[in-house]
């Protein structure tokens, strides 16, 4: 199966909670593992805020050793805006959602804003 784990869930991993912990099955398992731009924007800005420099650039590349990238094309934009648009979800949402979409892949979540779509695991 195809994964993106959406930015909260690497976070939980990274601090090892326990929400952490049933990210970890799917982080360190064997399913492929996608994550968009979006997503590394948003944990090496929280890992630069919250680790030492040193600590952000390992975390990044793990996260970039386990996953394959995929970047904001335009036809992940556009979709992004219209996710956006009928659902009302911030920009990084609404492009997560659509990468999810576009690479046929489950969303692996922390975020309640998700809860009910379609192809989406909330961690709890």
């Amino acid at each position: 199966m195809i994964v993106l784990l959406d930015t909260c869930a690497w976070i939980e991993y990274f601090k090892g909670t326990a929400i952490g912990k049933n990210a970890q099955k799917i982080i360190e398992g064997p399913d492929r593992i996608i994550v968009s731009t979006i997503v590394v924007t948003e944990l090496y800005r929280f890992s630069l805020a919250n680790y030492t420099s040193d600590e952000a650039e390992q975390q990044l590349s793990f996260l970039l050793e386990r996953s394959f990238g995929v970047d904001v094309s335009t036809p992940i934009a556009t979709a992004a805006a219209a996710i956006q648009n009928a659902k009302r979800l911030g920009l990084a949402d609404s492009i997560i959602l659509a990468t999810t979409h576009e690479q046929d892949a489950h969303l692996i979540t922390c975020d309640n804003d998700f809860r009910g779509e379609p192809n989406v695991t909330v961690l709890d």
